[in-house]
């Protein structure tokens, strides 16, 4: 007869190895799931977009090395910063004109010089990256046509010789200046009159071109509309 307890005994050993084998099976389907979710993480994980103000820049790892690659195309020009992130000089005046010594054509230029920590292109593409004492760009401002003609020297001919014509005559205005004197000054009412006028720069010099005033004195701007001035439209209440 077989005993019992013999067969329970020859039975453990091959269930003891099926437990083994599943549990090596196991072992193996988790590493390789494991492998799998690392290798995935690896190739997500290898660029990195990084952005900021001024720039678009790129970080590509590659076996443990960073490579740091700018897009240069996302670099503003230095002349279209914003204000408040570039601060111009002031021009050199001339004292006989008063007005800006590079002056041509109604135009002059200034340096400017960017902001501390602002990256842009010069002129030629090459991209710089300013401290704020470098010169960035050159910017234009307006500047006024003068030929000589003083409006101190205006004002004071009119207030006190203005009877005798002597301000037309010295704006260039022969035959007004020759009837105000000999009309004296229209009995003193166009004398009035000329003194106002050019006072307040309506009346200029006979060739058009303005007075010579202090730079950083009261001027006069004249406002006018044409078609390119911006018009506000209206709300309906």
């Amino acid at each position: 007869m077989i005993n019992i307890q013999q067969l329970a005994d020859a039975k453990l050993p091959q269930d003891n190895t099926e437990q083994r084998t599943h549990k090596d099976k196991l072992t193996r389907t988790g590493s390789q799931t494991t492998t799998r979710k690392h290798k995935t993480t690896t190739k997500t994980s290898k660029t990195t977009v990084l952005q900021d103000s001024t720039r678009e820049s790129r970080v590509v790892e590659t076996n443990s090395s960073c490579v740091l690659v700018v897009l240069a195309e996302d670099v503003d020009s230095c002349e279209n910063l914003r204000l408040g992130q570039y601060l111009c000089k002031d021009p050199k005046i001339d004292e006989a004109t008063q007005e800006p010594e590079n002056c041509r054509e109604k135009t002059a230029w200034v340096e400017c010089l960017p902001a501390p920590n602002i990256s842009c292109r010069f002129s030629n593409g090459t991209e710089f990256r300013f401290s704020g004492d470098e010169v960035g760009f050159n910017k234009t401002i307006t500047c006024r046509n003068v030929s000589g003609y003083s409006y101190k020297v205006a004002v004071a001919l009119s207030l006190f010789l203005g009877w005798l014509g002597a301000d037309r005559f010295y704006l260039g205005y022969p035959a007004l200046g020759l009837l105000k004197f000999c009309t004296v000054g229209f009995c003193g009412i166009g004398t009035l009159i000329d003194f106002i006028l050019i006072a307040m720069q309506i009346v200029g010099p006979a060739d058009g071109s303005n007075y010579i005033v202090d730079y950083y004195g009261a001027r006069l701007t004249r406002l006018s509309i044409s078609n390119e001035t911006y018009r506000k439209p209206h709300v309906s209440l």
